[in-house]
């Protein structure tokens, strides 16, 4: 889990977004970008097809 978040991050980080901008482009809240880029939480299968397409 804590390695999707890293790659979540690395992600975000290399565009140069914050976590509420990508939030928005996706339809989540900032906190479930958050908790998910942290490895605090599983990120949802639609979580997950979206952050691929992104």
């Amino acid at each position: 889990m804590k390695q999707r978040g890293n790659r979540l991050r690395t992600l975000r980080e290399s565009i140069d977004i914050s976590q509420s901008k990508m939030a928005e482009i996706l339809g989540f809240t900032q906190s479930s970008i958050s908790c998910c880029g942290s490895g605090q939480a599983m990120p949802t299968v639609a979580f997950l097809r979206k952050r691929a397409d992104f």
